[in-house]
């Protein structure tokens, strides 16, 4: 396959409102109610009649074989992780009712009538072909009996598994060796030819897109009961509205102001702060965040003020803003300098505001959390990302110190500062594991890298380590007093240089 095509491939399918991802399909279609089940298998059988044809697929296979079997599990894959997509945009919940079935039955048929099924199966073989590799390729050799019980592999059913196993021996993929201990007969290990697909096959699917947009529904196959995300941050950090308002009150914004809110989630500024509120109906705001549940969740909350009028949402990250150069007069962010590019993130944020507009970040800082009931808690994370990353630092926010000297390097150098405390609770052990794993951008990035069983393994570990954390401490130990601080920066008057990192003025 075509590494140009593929992601062009995997970019219409994306486009189409078409979503691929087995393991969340096969995990969600076993909780199914029998209704679903039904409607599930009845979609697909229409879909397998209607295109599903051998004749018409072989000449656009190339090198890969088929299978019947195979075809069906695509379809059934791609309709109920469609389904749990869409569910998730409506609810925040990816547990699929029978409308969203319904509509994610008109996606898979809409996308098969424009693409053909032919390119479905390849990009099935790719994604499928990517989750078996992933375990050989961190865990080197596995035992024969392990992969194919599905212990590397779950929730992937065995037949399926001995079907892709004989699949990759034979394309040269993996190979059988000789097990060095008297446990297992035989062990599957990459060949170099593997090794290489496998690279492959990782750059095609982060290239297009996908792994990201993977990495926003992988929640729901970590716990067994996904929260709602906002619910966790506001258990976790008690205070976080009184601060977020205080922090839109510090900013003096203006009525009539064209604001710009970035990792806007579900409406922290806008609707939380109220921002909506500040600039009146003759103002505008409009909202960016990655993830389109979230937008989704602050689209229906918008909505329930009557201020959809004067607030627009976009599906975007802040290092790749939609909107021409100096074009608000504020651009606001919570935790924007959390992520893996604060100076990228910094020069963003500065490009789209016009000369002398306002750059605002509410940001917690640094705060030694270190302790031994911390440490207790996520050891074992802590050890898994400096395995992958030796140069990995357990502190996860920015000092004082950095967030000054990021301000400075991208050209940012007349701000005012105010100080603030905050405090979080470490109360729910399965809380606060599901928010450490899927609000952190680093922590997620770096998890979601990892085998689907090594991340399972892991998240249930750190759930029982923090009940016993929590049984052992009281709450006021599990307690942490977090430093804050407000930022207002003002966008030098003269021409924004965006080509260099920095964006330093001219």
């Amino acid at each position: 396959m075509d590494k140009e095509t593929c992601i062009a491939d995997l970019e219409r399918m994306r486009a189409s409102g078409l979503f691929l991802d087995p393991l969340l399909a096969r995990g969600i279609y076993l909780q199914l109610d029998d209704d679903c089940v039904q409607a599930v298998d009845r979609f697909v059988h229409r879909l397998e009649l209607r295109h599903v044809r051998l004749q018409a697929l072989g000449d656009h296979l190339g090198q890969l074989p088929y299978s019947p079997s195979i075809a069906s599990r695509c379809l059934l894959e791609a309709l109920v992780s469609t389904a749990c997509q869409v569910a998730y945009h409506r609810s925040g919940q990816a547990r699929p009712e029978l409308e969203d079935i319904r509509v994610a039955h008109s996606r898979t048929a809409a996308c098969l009538l424009e693409h053909g099924m032919a390119c479905l199966y390849k990009l099935y073989f790719l994604i499928a072909g990517y989750d078996l590799l992933t375990p050989l390729h961190y865990h080197r050799p596995v035992s024969e009996d392990e992969f194919l019980q599905g212990a590397w592999h779950h929730p992937y059913p065995p037949d399926g598994l001995e079907q892709c196993l004989m699949i990759a021996l034979a394309h040269g993929s993996v190979r059988y060796k000789a097990s060095s201990t008297e446990r297992f007969e035989r062990t599957i290990q990459l060949t170099r030819i593997g090794q290489t697909r496998y690279e492959w096959m990782t750059e095609v699917l982060k290239e297009s897109g996908y792994l990201e947009e993977r990495l926003e529904m992988s929640h729901t196959y970590l716990f067994d009961h996904a929260l709602d995300l906002e619910t966790l941050f506001h258990t976790l950090e008690p205070n976080s509205l009184r601060y977020y308002r205080e922090f839109v009150d510090w900013m003096d914004i203006s009525e009539g102001s064209q604001l710009l809110e970035v990792r806007c989630g579900t409406g922290t500024l806008t609707y939380d702060g109220e921002l909506y509120r500040k600039v009146g109906e003759h103002g505008r705001i409009c909202a960016v965040d990655e993830s389109a549940g979230l937008l989704q969740q602050a689209n229906r909350k918008i909505a329930a003020v009557d201020a959809a009028e004067h607030v627009q949402l976009f599906r975007a990250s802040v290092l790749q803003l939609p909107f021409q150069e100096g074009v608000f007069d504020a651009c606001l962010g919570v935790a924007v300098l959390q992520g893996e590019q604060p100076l990228s993130a910094l020069a963003e944020m500065a490009r789209v505001v016009m000369p002398g507009g306002t750059i605002g970040l509410l940001e917690a800082l640094h705060v030694n959390a270190v302790t031994t009931a911390f440490q207790d808690w996520f050891g074992p994370l802590f050890d898994v990302l400096k395995r992958r990353n030796e140069s990995y630092k357990m502190n996860i926010l920015p000092t004082e110190t950095q967030v000054f000297q990021w301000l400075h390097e991208v050209g940012l150098h007349h701000f005012e500062t105010k100080r603030a405390m905050t405090t979080w609770v470490y109360e729910s052990a399965e809380e606060v594991v599901q928010l450490a794993l899927r609000a952190i951008p680093y922590l997620q990035r770096e998890f979601l890298r990892l085998p689907w069983d090594d991340r399972r393994s892991i998240a249930l570990e750190l759930i029982d380590r923090g009940r016993d954390v929590c049984r052992r401490c009281s709450l006021a130990e599990r307690t942490l007093t977090i430093p804050m601080l407000f930022i207002k920066a003002r966008r030098p008057v003269g021409r924004w240089d965006a080509r260099r990192r920095g964006g330093a003025e001219e």
